[in-house]
């Protein structure tokens, strides 16, 4: 406890806590909390003496002080004659909730955290909660085609606000079990147009609120952090990825993973292409895709760009264009004139050259160079006014603790003139020759 109250603080932990005996533990607690007016909750409390021990430790200091308890045991109820008040629950109550949340759920685990991500949002309003539980019943009861999982998922799916649908269902143009960096995704939604404007936010900030309610409500899943616990990856759990593709087959329009033997709609807004579909991807002739992305398949990697020349011609209303860790090693001068593209990830590649024709993505916003082999930025790129992220830089693994292990690239005098510019990572090369890294 002691070490939580100072962690809730943002305060040092004292040291020897460990080694201290009961009692020194106590008048510890109990000067550290003096004058201190606090709030704490015990839940499911067994142990009648451990109970005696924390009242001891926490003083009744007359300011407002709170302690909530749950117990099953009589005993330490009774024992606490201190208390303003008791609860008493029932246990058929208990036993009938249970069952109806789990009957409902399918006994499923999974739907069970869904449904309760769901509940959260409803405060503590009866009604709401009566309201949300007379609809749940009806879903299960009329839609014969969908497994219990999707049909707990596809309930969760349209209590969402409608902004955060969209971003919800682009989960599924990703692979199965693959995590995703959140800033990827988050700049991709953007670029998509998921994102609306908010006075006083950036749109990054909009979307970092976007992810953050997906997560509290059971939807996605943090996979991955940095040290200093900002989320770094997520993924949505298979089973819910399934729920999302069957959702996603009530808007045929919305996105199709191509894979082998697979048939393409050229209206899919979002298409994803496996490196086995490369035959079916050079097929395409005309496409309303807004984002094309490319994953690697199974068998060798290949450049998709052998099987599909004049890309600009065949996908001309693309926003999003990733090429992460695909096998590419050249970027054609055709690119520029693809004059709606926002985002356009070299990630991972073996392109060296950005073609000068990228001056003319005038609604480019983000441009991710890292660990690709570029090692210069063309002049032509200062005339992007509306650059929000440059990625830029390389690492070479073999100089583990050096300083000189991240290289940037080199970016020519006159980016001043980015104004929307949210993330920057290169080198800057000046007028007179001297370079200087930017780490933003």
């Amino acid at each position: 406890m002691i070490a939580e109250f100072h962690r809730m603080r943002k305060e040092s932990v004292p040291e020897g806590i460990e080694t201290m005996d009961l009692k020194l533990l106590i008048d510890t607690l109990r000067e550290y909390l003096k004058e201190k007016r606090y709030a704490v909750v015990f839940d499911d409390v067994w142990s009648t003496y451990l109970w005696e021990c924390i009242k001891l430790a926490l003083p009744e200091n007359n300011n407002g002080s709170r302690i909530i308890i749950t117990t099953r045991k009589t005993e330490i109820r009774r024992g606490n004659s201190s208390a303003r008040r008791h609860f008493d629950i029932p246990r058929d109550i208990i036993h009938q909730s249970w069952s109806l949340i789990v009957s409902r759920c399918g006994g499923l685990p999974l739907a069970i955290v869904a449904i309760n991500g769901l509940l959260q949002t409803k405060g503590e309003d009866v009604s709401q909660w009566r309201k949300l539980l007379d609809s749940l019943s009806s879903e299960l009861e009329s839609n014969h085609h969908l497994t219990n999982i999707t049909k707990i998922l596809s309930f969760s799916y349209y209590d969402l606000p409608y902004q955060l649908r969209p971003c919800f269902l682009y989960f599924g143009t990703y692979p199965e079990n693959r995590t995703i960096r959140c800033a990827r995704l988050i700049r991709q939604w953007i670029a998509e147009g998921f994102v609306k404007e908010q006075r006083g936010k950036t749109l990054e900030d909009v979307a970092e609120e976007y992810l953050t309610e997906l997560i509290q409500r059971s939807l996605v899943q943090v996979s991955l952090v940095y040290f200093n616990g900002k989320r770094r990856r997520c993924q949505v759990h298979d089973v819910i990825r399934e729920a999302v593709i069957r959702l996603r087959t009530e808007d045929l329009t919305f996105s199709q993973f191509l894979e082998e033997d697979s048939s393409f709609n050229e209206n899919s807004r979002h298409l994803s292409v496996y490196s086995n579909a490369y035959n079916i991807f050079g097929s395409i002739k005309n496409s309303r895709a807004h984002s094309l992305c490319f994953f690697n398949g199974i068998g060798e990697p290949q450049n998709p760009l052998t099987t599909c020349s004049n890309l600009y011609k065949r996908f001309k209303l693309l926003r999003v264009l990733d090429f992460e860790g695909i096998l590419l090693d050249n970027l054609l001068e055709e690119v520029g004139y693809m004059y709606h593209l926002k985002y356009l990830s070299l990630r991972n590649t073996r392109v060296k050259i950005l073609p000068k024709s990228m001056g003319k993505l005038v609604n480019l916003e983000t441009l991710d160079l890292m660990h690709s082999l570029v090692d210069q930025i063309p002049i032509e790129i200062n005339k992007l006014h509306k650059l929000r992220s440059l990625l830029a830089y390389n690492e070479d693994k073999k100089k583990e603790f050096s300083l000189t292990r991240r290289r940037g690239v080199v970016i020519q005098d006159g980016i001043e003139r980015w104004g929307n510019m949210q993330k920057l990572i290169s080198k800057l090369q000046a007028d007179d020759g001297k370079e200087r890294n930017l780490w933003n």
